[in-house]
């Protein structure tokens, strides 16, 4: 079964922009929108948040400011545009799971305020111009991280 992430070109426009700012540290953030059926739509993202730490093998997000950017995205979206997961850039990497990403991946899939059993990850990586790659993790298959190479990335205009 073939799996879509959806993606507004602005989206990635702006995650690329922001972690072209930052090369070469890590940058990252929220990715939020719906499930449809086995598809993902991103409608949103969030950044990094003011305080954030920006390190080349690692970022740490400004946790609280991105809490807030995230119920607001939520309530004004009527509660149907949802925390999905995380995004990050690897800079002159590849779109490959760190260890630490696949903890964060299980961690938000049991943290049940999250809402979010089945977590996606996007990584952008840069070997010469900005590409994003998917991961999902289902809590139904442990550690089970579905590369973008199965979940087919459709960009859109909104």
């Amino acid at each position: 079964m073939s799996r879509v992430a959806w993606v507004d070109k602005k989206l990635m426009a702006s995650m690329s922009a922001e972690s072209e700012y930052w090369c070469p540290k890590e940058t990252g953030g929220v990715l939020m929108g719906y499930w449809s059926h086995q598809d993902v739509v991103i409608t949103d993202i969030v950044g990094p948040g003011p305080k954030a730490v920006h390190r080349r093998f690692s970022f740490t997000p400004d946790a609280k400011w991105q809490e807030k950017e995230v119920a607001r995205i939520y309530e004004e979206s009527g509660r149907i545009i949802t925390y999905l997961g995380d995004w990050h850039s690897h800079p002159f990497g590849t779109s490959r799971l760190s260890f630490k990403d696949i903890v964060t991946l299980f961690r938000v899939a049991v943290h049940k305020p999250a809402r979010a059993p089945r977590p996606i990850m996007g990584i952008l990586h840069n070997n010469s111009l900005w590409k994003l790659e998917i991961w999902n993790f289902k809590f139904s298959e442990i550690f089970s991280c579905v590369p973008a190479t199965t979940m087919k990335i459709i960009w859109f205009d909104e």
